[in-house]
């Protein structure tokens, strides 16, 4: 191999790239009633790119949403790892030009570098949630009401 430093560096470098970007799936979503339904969804963020796509599995839905990454803490009580994105207001008025839809998106872990558990998207205008949840966050949920 006449180049074995060269083909390093591009092995490094989409490591790292591909590192920032993340792609899981939740298999359940709390209804407007508060019940849990079984619904599945891909969520696939690009930090670099500012986007993040949300698809229903079941159906084939697909929406992209422009974001930008707000913060990244521990929930009040110390437990679970929290990492924050908003809605990219400059982009978002840009491509969607759309001035109602403005989000906070919430990954929420069982510890940092661990486990997604749920993920929370809350319209910042009407103050509406929508949760959703990996196994493990069901059955954490589950074993708290139990």
């Amino acid at each position: 191999m006449k180049h074995p430093f060269l083909l390093l560096l591009i092995l490094v470098i989409t490591n790292l790239y591909c590192q920032e970007n993340f792609v899981f799936k939740t298999q359940f979503k709390y209804k407007p009633n508060g019940e849990m339904a079984t619904e599945n969804y891909q969520f696939s963020i690009f930090p670099k790119d500012g986007k993040l796509i949300r698809k229903d599995l079941d159906l084939g839905y697909v929406k992209t949403y422009w974001i930008k990454h707000y913060d990244t803490s521990y929930s009040a009580d110390g437990y679970f790892f929290i990492d924050a994105y908003i809605t990219d207001f400059e982009r978002h008025f840009e491509i969607e030009k759309d001035k109602e839809n403005f989000n906070a998106f919430t990954i929420i872990y069982d510890e940092k570098l661990g486990n997604i558990l749920f993920f929370k998207i809350q319209n910042l205008k009407d103050e509406t949630e929508s949760f959703y949840l990996t196994e493990l966050g069901k059955k954490l949920i589950t074993k708290e009401n139990n």
